[in-house]
């Protein structure tokens, strides 16, 4: 049975480097190693997605909703007009594996609609059987980043209305308006969600179990990355009464 991890907000950066020498790690997977080294080179997000199957359509699907998510978070970054940058994300939200949901739009008059869709299929995400519903318990509550493009009026009742249904564990945001060729155009709220996947998932998704040497490996660099970025002068702070619970099959 994989250990527990903590994985939590990284909070206040402050420069800090573990000195403690990594074990070998011993996988036989070689895109193993292209992941940890990946995620060693930018310290960034993993966000894992998948197609439904090997058809043209299923491919297809997944690189389109790619490529939206794509176009909106550098339109997002040039413009940002509510939240944090997405690089700077990670000081709020942290380090566990994350999915995309898919882009869905949203205007103001059609929140008991867009909750209504919530309650009866979820918010389906981009790897294929997981779709995310609103917590049974405080264990179940995940951490999420809602990316938005559009009013902003409509922007803060999409947000009302997320986070209102879901309670996040750990929240941000990152929205932006229209650009000046858009301003005129009446268009809908686009928007799409960067979900928090438990160790279950997260093993789905990559296609090994949740015991291999594979998984282990690139949660212990996420590990290392969370631990890095809080340094030692924030841990007791974090492992305070208001740190959220370790959540269901969290690390």
């Amino acid at each position: 049975m994989s250990r527990k991890r903590e994985f939590s907000s990284a909070g206040n950066r402050i420069p800090w480097e573990s000195k403690a020498k990594a074990n070998e790690q011993k996988y036989s997977q070689p895109w193993t190693e292209a992941v940890v080294k990946a995620l060693k080179q930018g310290n960034g997000f993993l966000v894992l997605v998948d197609s439904a199957s090997n058809a043209e359509s299923d491919r297809r699907y997944l690189d389109d909703q790619l490529a939206h998510i794509a176009v909106m978070q550098s339109q997002i970054n040039n413009l940002l007009s509510s939240g944090k940058e997405i690089g700077a994300l990670k000081d709020t939200v942290g380090y566990p594996p994350y999915t995309f949901s898919e882009v869905n739009s949203f205007y103001r008059g059609a929140v008991v609609s867009l909750v209504q869709a919530w309650a009866e299929d979820g918010m389906r995400t981009l790897v294929p059987d997981i779709s995310i519903y609103p917590p049974n318990s405080e264990d179940e509550r995940r951490e999420a980043v809602l990316y938005g493009i559009g009013d902003s009026n409509d922007l803060s009742s999409l947000e009302l209305a997320f986070l209102t249904y879901f309670h996040p564990a750990k929240f941000a945001r990152c929205f932006s308006e229209p650009t000046v060729e858009e301003a005129g155009i009446g268009r809908d709220v686009r928007f799409f969600v960067q979900w928090e996947l438990f160790e279950d998932e997260a093993a789905h998704a990559l296609g090994v179990p949740q015991d291999s040497p594979e998984f282990d490996a690139i949660l212990d660099q996420l590990e290392c990355q969370f631990k890095s970025a809080l340094g030692p002068a924030k841990k007791l702070r974090a492992e305070g009464p208001s740190v959220v619970g370790k959540g269901r099959l969290r690390w």
